[in-house]
This record gives C-alpha cells, sequence and structure tokens, in this order.
C-alpha cells in the first residue's frame, strides 16, 4: 500500500526457521491430518506486526475475508481462513507467507528510492510476478 500516509510492503529474501507446515499445526489446524505441505519456510516479512500473517498468493478460486488486490492475478490477504485451505485443494496455486511488514512514513520511501537504495519494478511487470511466484511459492 502507498498513499500520502506512507507506504506498506513486504520482504521477501528473509526465511525464518519456521515451515509453513509448522505454522498450520501451530495455529491449531492440524485436526485435518490429510494434508500434504511443502518444505518452504515462512518469510519475515518486516519489523513491523511479526506477530500477523501476510499471504502473497495468486487469485484463488476461494474468495478470503480479506484479500487485497494488488494485480489482476496477484492478492495480498490478511486473514487466517486462507490458512486453513494450506495443503489442501483450496489453497492458492501458488503462495508465500510472511510474518510481519515493512513499513515507511510519508515521503520515507520516496526518499529512500531517490537515495538508489530500492530496486524498483512495476507491479504488472510480467516477469517481476513470474520470478517472485516460480522461486519462492510451493
Amino acid at each position: 500500500e502507498h498513499n500520502e500516509q506512507g507506504s506498506m510492503g513486504l520482504v521477501i529474501n528473509q526465511p525464518t526457521d519456521l515451515s509453513i507446515a509448522e505454522l498450520y499445526s501451530k495455529m491449531n489446524f492440524m485436526m485435518k491430518n490429510d494434508r500434504t505441505f511443502s518444505n518452504e519456510l515462512v518469510l519475515a516479512g518486516g519489523p513491523v506486526h511479526s506477530e500477523r500473517g501476510f499471504i502473497l498468493h495468486k487469485k484463488a478460486e476461494k474468495e478470503f475475508e480479506h484479500s487485497y488486490k494488488i494485480t489482476d492475478d496477484m492478492y495480498l490477504t490478511t486473514s487466517a481462513d486462507i490458512v486453513e485451505t494450506f495443503g489442501s485443494e483450496d489453497a492458492p496455486e501458488k503462495y508465500l507467507v510472511a510474518l510481519g511488514c515493512a513499513s515507511w512514513t510519508a515521503g520515507q520511501l520516496e526518499q529512500e528510492i531517490a537515495d538508489n537504495a530500492w530496486l524498483v519494478a512495476s507491479v504488472g511487470s510480467e516477469s517481476l510476478v513470474v520470478a517472485l511466484f516460480s522461486s519462492l511459492c510451493p
């Protein structure tokens, strides 16, 4: 998110030592034991709200309670109902899980971009979307 009050984003290159299967288990959903999980790790999405989950995913057939459209095929979901689908056929085809997010005050991110602290690409860039989901998602 980016507006006059500031910006919010996810760090996507900082894996934790917690797997998605372990996260699912910690959230008390292991009563459903027919799940199959990949070995993908949960990411450290940033230093803000590190107790909250942020799931970046391809569009799914199922709609989730708190999903925000980023592109026609990419969504950010913050509600636990998406975690309930992990390891099942209802899960999004591709997703990554981050705990926490990054945030910037008004003008801070713009200054960091001007200082060349960030590599900037269009969110609609096909190569960005393909690379993101090909390399990071189960």
